[in-house]
């Protein structure tokens, strides 16, 4: 009777261990951690796929973090380092704020772990006691990820991850689309990283030689381009650190003249759309805060200028709508007073006319010249209509 209690308790202890550890491993089942301390990279799988990389911090020594098969079996936020008496979240704490204990060289997560740092520059170095290092904001993405009782390979070795994951008996399909490592972006097509230009769901990105994504400026073949932080390349507009910038619709960087929707821009050699005066081959141009180039009247800072329509400041004598107007080689506009040009003398009234015909001037009168080139030359020590004009050009009553 006894042995026949023995047997029962015996039974439901052993149901009770075996079933508790195939949920365990169940947990865990889809998940695989693959740590390469050739490479000091950790890939993270789910259901067959990679899903990320991350740089990690081994062993000082090949021998100090262990190699095989291990299982993650305690995950703890903020664990205290005893040894060295530092509570957990303490920014001093080696070990970061989450724990991975794996069950690994007789020990049940207590001495092993994946966990972070309290020395970011340590990661992708051999440098620890035996753990595997992580950044800290890595980590913590893994923990929240990664299942109890998921596997973890420690190895040392030239292979590929899914290779890695194969000899041991994962089944991991080809990888295919999108995957971050090491805080970049890469993109597969049956196993094998993209390299070069991609058009995917009608946005166009760039990948190095080594596959990764590019961001930022990039300059291919004497032609320069700018990739946004998702990757994309960028067209039209675009403004950074104050300055503006337009791409072609083949993400080219415009430089000099652009006509867009009638309007005219101006582009340096480093791309900046410019704003202002511009003086280009000898010719002044202005350029509004909008970038469109001025043509036509221009009044600034209480002076008025005068752009062709080839943009060029108008400099000299000019003629519109039958009147004559002169420009100083400033290209400001002359008015009201004496103009004395040429040896000549003529004057302008406060709109910038120049006068022509009898005109009186501080109660004096004079003429001017309405079919002399240019239009308005003060007449001088002459008649006209039968008055006689003095040296200085006034009328002598």
């Amino acid at each position: 009777m006894q042995m026949r209690k023995l047997s029962v308790i015996f039974v439901l202890l052993f149901s009770i261990f075996f079933f508790n550890h195939a949920e365990a491993d169940a947990a865990g089942s889809s998940q695989l951690i693959i740590i390469n301390k050739k490479t000091n990279t950790l890939a993270f799988y789910d259901s067959g796929k990679l899903v990320r990389t991350f740089k990690v911090a081994t062993g000082k020594t090949r021998n100090l973090t262990p190699e095989g098969k291990f299982r993650i079996v305690t995950k703890i936020v903020n664990r205290p380092y005893y040894k060295g008496h530092i509570p957990g979240g303490d920014p001093r704490n080696p070990l970061g704020n989450r724990w991975l204990g794996l069950e690994a060289r007789g020990t049940y997560g207590t001495t092993y772990a994946i966990h972070g740092n309290a020395n970011e520059s340590s990661i992708g170095k051999y440098i620890s006691h035996g753990c595997v290092r992580m950044h800290n904001n890595e980590v913590r993405w893994l923990f929240s990820q990664v299942k109890m009782y998921t596997t973890v390979i420690i190895t040392y070795s030239g292979s590929s991850f899914d290779a890695i994951a194969k000899a041991n008996g994962f089944n991991v399909g080809v990888t295919n689309g999108w995957v971050q490592s090491n805080g970049h972006q890469f993109y597969y097509e049956n196993g094998i990283p993209k390299t070069g230009w991609m058009i995917l769901g009608g946005k166009t990105y760039y990948f190095e030689k080594t596959g990764e994504m590019k961001k930022g400026w990039m300059i291919l073949g004497g032609k320069t381009y700018y990739f946004e932080k998702t990757g994309e390349m960028k067209k039209g507009w675009m403004i950074l650190n104050g300055k503006t910038y337009y791409f072609e619709k083949t993400g080219e960087m415009k430089k000099s003249w652009m006509i867009l929707l009638g309007k005219t821009y101006y582009f340096e050699k480093t791309g900046e759309m410019k704003k202002g005066w511009m003086i280009l081959n000898g010719k002044t141009y202005y350029f509004e805060k909008t970038g469109e180039m001025k043509k036509g009247w221009m009044i600034l800072l209480g002076k008025t200028y005068y752009f062709e329509k080839t943009g060029e400041m108008k400099k000299g004598w000019m003629i519109l709508l039958g009147k004559e107007y002169f420009f100083d080689q400033t290209g400001v506009m002359k008015k009201g007073g004496w103009l004395i040009t040429g040896g000549k003398t003529y004057f302008v009234d406060q709109n910038g006319v120049v006068k022509t015909g009898w005109v009186q001037i501080e109660g004096k009168w004079y003429y001017f010249n309405p079919k002399s080139n240019p239009i308005g030359i003060m007449a001088v020590s002459t008649v006209i209509d039968g008055w006689n004009i003095g040296a200085d050009g006034a009328r002598l009553e």
